[in-house]
């Protein structure tokens, strides 16, 4: 059974674990090989020790919980942007557990937290334009594709993304 709960900072160590095991799957062919095999895990570590020990004032993080484990993450920034509202920067499920609702549930998740504490009424985030998995999920949630720019890559490189917006938080509840 999968419950939710906001992070903690002892969370740090397994959400940068999933992080980079999720960004190895989905990102094979758009970052580097190098990046993925070598860096990504550190990278990511690096990146959540950072958010948890000074976390912005504007983060909230909520995890996806099954037998004391982390198997997914959603991190959002409220009133992030001042056209499009809250930042989703990360969401991320555990690859064993995708397709059983829990990523729409942490997106929701996030989306209830938005309506109660920003003052902007929106949601958005970038994806690859490569990964076509995430660009449905996006759509199915009624997320619109909004944007379109090349970004530079960890590790090296770009790569086209996109922005999805939700105008109004509402239309995820």
């Amino acid at each position: 059974m999968i419950t939710y709960r906001e992070a903690l900072p002892v969370d740090a160590e397994p959400i940068a674990q999933l992080h980079a095991r999720s960004w190895r799957h989905a990102y094979r062919g758009i970052l580097s090989d190098d990046y993925l095999d070598s860096n990504a895990l550190d990278d990511r570590r690096a990146l959540w020790q950072e958010r948890f020990n000074r976390p912005a004032y504007s983060q909230y993080i909520l995890t996806a919980i099954e037998d004391d484990q982390i198997k997914g993450f959603v991190c959002v920034y409220r009133d992030y942007d001042e056209q499009w509202g809250a930042l989703v920067d990360n969401l991320h499920v555990s690859r064993e557990l995708k397709g059983q609702g829990i990523g729409s549930e942490l997106l929701r998740g996030a989306a209830r937290w938005v309506r109660q504490t920003s003052s902007h009424p929106g949601l958005h985030l970038w994806v690859f334009e490569q990964n076509l998995a995430a660009r449905r999920f996006y759509g199915y949630l009624g997320g619109e594709s909004v944007e379109r720019a090349v970004k530079a890559n960890p590790g090296g490189g770009d790569a086209v993304s996109l922005r999805y917006v939700w105008r109004t938080v509402d239309s995820l509840l």
